[in-house]
């Protein structure tokens, strides 16, 4: 996850959110936060088009 977060800030590319970092399965919460995560990540790439 680091280093993915350090080529995307060396390539200048704004982040959407937060990174999340799960370990083997994740609980409700967290698949919440991915889906919310992910949803923002499409809104910044539509609003570029």
């Amino acid at each position: 996850m680091k280093e993915t977060e350090d080529n995307l800030a060396e390539m200048k590319v704004e982040k959407a959110g937060e990174g999340i970092r799960v370990k083997n399965v994740p609980n409700a919460d967290l698949l919440s936060r991915c889906y919310e995560l992910g949803k923002a990540m499409a809104e910044k790439v539509r609003s570029r088009l």
